[in-house]
């Protein structure tokens, strides 16, 4: 038999397994193991990151071999797992990764990722890292400003990042807020238009104890440690949180005035998810599809109404108070505490629908459903408004799920051992099995498979860690044999 070591010994691997035996929890000590990150999806301008821009999609996950950590030096995958992988992340159209030293790296359209350029034509086809030439320095003194700017470099480390549709937001470690990209909706938070080649900081954040970074189509979002919400730029879906303000973006970054404190929040395209401090679930913006989840099409100017009471009132036969009681308390837990990397993925939102977990490892989803992303099978309508429970048992071998996370019209979602599901639309590979066009309207388990040989036994000494897709692409953590 070929080696069928998953996506290390052959370009064209599927995960295809639907065994009901848990895969084996492995550990990364010892020699024998390696931490990989794979894409696959739509390539166009270097976001999967595999230095090649010769073809349009990769339907089959590839390993991310390379990564540039300055001008003059390029290091390979088993350097990069020396130092460590602390969080990926995926925009619109381009990739963020994070390594344990808190450095920053992202590939794909160069006006996305700050490397000093914004035209179309420039593009990042590997991971490179993000080291600012100049941060805000105000220092009149030109004999110490580059000694100033190499001291502002080696303290640029990354605790948060979020990407959205050409914009990107980071919150450091000291608390700064920086924006890059392209401008053009006010997303970058400077009170201008103007696109931004390199992370600028956001002024008007300063001080204010920032946590977390969210970003949409053409908007941003900033959470503060005592619960107060930020945002700006595009808001003619209202999905800033301060009415309906068409063709009025918000410039520079405004309080959301709401009775709500927050702990976390999370961003799709045009709408937002917010979860106060006392578990309640809190969304508002575009409404068109149901993503919002609170039972109706309407647009939801402001966060005021919460949405718990609906997560059983689609899968059970009645909805009762003592229910609504039980729902609240089953989300009270569902994020800690804000910005904390992986374990910050129990909720995702993509351009028009959304993924969320309770405490049980349930997911609950609702949003649009055209290409089957919902996962509740065919037949069941183009959209959902109220949230439908996936049953694990049948979809996910009855294990819980650990992370999820939403394209534009596909979903992914990590097991509590590490198994992959993908389901959705299959456009540009972006399901990662071979298959570019149609639907999956389930969640289907993706494992090794040799292009020329079935796969026959469990993948027992390998385990996905971290997962994250952007509109048309997708990248995971895997550990693997090496």
């Amino acid at each position: 038999m070929k080696s069928i070591n998953f996506l290390n010994k052959t370009k064209r691997c599927i995960f295809n397994y639907n065994n009901v035996q848990k895969r084996n929890h492995i550990s990364n000590s010892g020699n024998n193991k390696i931490i990989s990150l794979y894409s696959w999806g739509c390539s166009k301008d270097g976001k999967l990151g595999n230095n090649n821009e010769l073809v349009d999609c990769e339907p089959f996950p590839n390993r991310i071999e390379t990564f540039k950590i300055n001008e003059n030096q390029i290091i390979n995958n088993q350097s990069l797992n020396e130092i460590g992988i602390k969080d990926i992340e995926c925009g619109h159209y381009h990739t963020m990764i994070i390594d344990k030293n808190d450095n920053l790296y992202q590939c794909g359209w160069t006006s996305f990722v700050g490397i000093n350029n914004l035209t179309k034509n420039n593009k990042n086809l590997i991971p490179t890292i993000i080291k600012p030439s100049t941060i805000s320095n105000n220092n009149n003194n030109n004999n110490n400003n580059n000694n100033n700017n190499n001291n502002n470099n080696n303290n640029f480390k990354i605790n948060n990042v979020s990407g959205g549709r050409r914009h990107t937001l980071i919150l450091t470690r000291d608390g700064k807020i920086f924006s890059y990209g392209i401008g053009s909706e006010y997303q970058l938070g400077h009170g201008d238009n103007e696109n931004r080649s390199e992370p600028t900081e956001i002024k008007e954040l300063s001080n204010k104890g920032i946590i977390k970074v969210a970003s949409g189509w053409g908007h941003s979002l900033a959470l503060s440690n005592d619960g107060q919400l930020y945002s700006w730029g595009f808001s003619n879906d209202s999905q800033t949180g301060h009415g309906f303000l068409i063709d009025n973006p918000i410039k520079i970054p405004k309080l959301i005035k709401t009775q709500f404190k927050f702990k976390n929040v999370f961003s799709g395209s045009d709408f937002v998810i917010a979860i106060t401090d006392n578990g309640e679930l809190i969304s508002f913006g575009s409404n068109e599809f149901g993503q919002l989840g609170n039972g109706t099409q309407i647009n939801q100017e402001f966060p005021i109404t919460s949405i718990n009471h609906l997560f059983n009132s689609s899968s059970s036969s009645s909805s009762t108070s003592s229910s609504s009681s039980s729902n609240k308390e089953t989300f009270n837990k569902i994020i800690e505490t804000a910005g904390k990397g992986r374990f910050d993925k129990r909720v995702s939102c993509g351009f028009s629908h959304c993924l969320i977990l309770n405490d049980d490892g349930e997911l609950f989803t609702f949003g649009w459903n055209g290409n089957g992303q919902l996962g509740i099978g065919s037949g069941n309508g183009t959209y959902q408004s109220i949230p439908r429970k996936l049953d694990s048992t049948k979809l996910f071998n009855g294990e819980k799920i650990e992370m999820v996370s939403a394209g534009r019209n596909h979903s992914v979602a990590l097991t509590e051992s590490g198994r992959l599901y993908l389901w959705g639309n299959s456009n540009h590979g972006k399901l990662g099995n071979g298959t570019v066009s149609g639907n999956q309207y389930e969640p289907t388990e993706l494992i090794d498979f040799n292009e020329f040989e079935q796969q026959s036994f469990p993948l027992e000494f390998q385990k996905v860690l971290n997962i994250s897709s952007g509109f048309d692409h997708t990248i995971i953590e895997l550990l693997e044999d090496k």
